[in-house]
C-alpha cells in the first residue's frame, strides 16, 4: 500500500495505489458490475448523454462491490485521521461515516462534473478502467481535476495552502480521497473505450 499526501503541494489529497497485489483481476469483477448496474444516461456539460451511463446511489451497497466498500471506508478513515486537522476545526467530533456511491461509464468526448453532497464531509473516486491511450499520452484527455471553490483569501485565513485546480492522470486501480467540498471534473479523450470509475461520498456519523 502506497501513500502520497499531496497537501503541502497542492491539495489535501491520499493516492492509493496498487492496493491489490493483482489490482487488474479486482478491477475486471468490478467493471463487470459497473456495466450491469449503469444503466441510466449521463448528460455532458448540458449535451445529450452520448452514450454514457451511470447507476444510481446504492452501487457500494451490493454485495459484490464490498470488497471494494471495504477499501474506500479504510482509505477514508485514514485520510481523515491524517488531513482532517488541517481542515476543519472539530474532526474529534466525527465517530465514524456513511458512504454512498455511484458507478460511472463515460466514452470519448465526454465530459461530467461530480458536485457532492453539503452534508458530506469528503469525497473521491476509483478508476475501475481506463483506456491504455490516456495512460501512456497525458494530451490524450480523460484526467481528473479537482477544483477549489474558496476564494484565495478565505483559503489563506483557514490555513490551507492550496491551489485553485489540480489535475491527476488516472490510471487502473488508482483511489482518490478530497474533501467535498472540492469539486471534481472528468475532462473528454480521444476515442472510443470506455473510462469506467465509481465516485463516493462520506458523510460523517458524530
Amino acid at each position: 500500500m502506497k501513500f502520497q499526501d499531496k497537501a503541502a503541494q497542492a491539495f489535501p489529497i491520499f493516492v492509493l495505489d496498487r492496493i491489490y497485489e493483482e489490482p487488474a483481476n479486482f478491477c475486471y469483477g468490478l467493471a463487470k458490475l459497473c456495466r450491469e448496474r449503469c444503466t441510466v444516461g449521463i448528460p455532458s456539460d448540458g449535451e445529450p448523454a452520448g452514450g454514457g451511463l451511470r447507476s444510481d446511489d446504492g452501487f457500494l451497497d451490493q454485495e459484490a462491490a464490498a470488497p471494494l466498500r471495504t477499501m474506500i471506508a479504510e482509505a477514508v478513515a485514514i485520510y481523515h485521521k491524517n488531513a482532517a486537522p488541517r481542515i476543519y476545526d472539530a474532526p474529534s467530533a466525527v465517530r465514524g461515516f456513511a458512504l454512498k456511491g455511484r458507478a460511472y461509464i463515460q466514452r470519448g468526448q465526454q465530459s461530467f462534473r461530480s458536485a457532492f453532497d453539503s452534508s458530506s464531509l469528503y469525497a473521491g473516486t476509483f478508476s475501475v478502467a481506463v483506456p491504455s491511450h490516456i495512460v501512456q499520452n497525458e494530451a490524450e484527455g480523460g484526467h481528473v481535476m479537482l477544483e477549489n471553490p474558496l476564494p484565495q483569501d478565505v483559503r489563506r485565513r483557514a490555513g490551507m495552502v492550496l491551489k485553485p485546480s489540480f489535475q491527476i492522470r488516472a490510471e487502473q486501480g488508482l483511489l482518490l480521497v478530497f474533501p467535498a467540498f472540492l469539486s471534481m471534473d472528468v475532462s473528454r479523450f480521444s476515442g472510443g473505450a470506455e473510462r469506467i470509475a465509481v465516485v463516493f461520498e462520506a458523510s460523517p456519523q458524530t
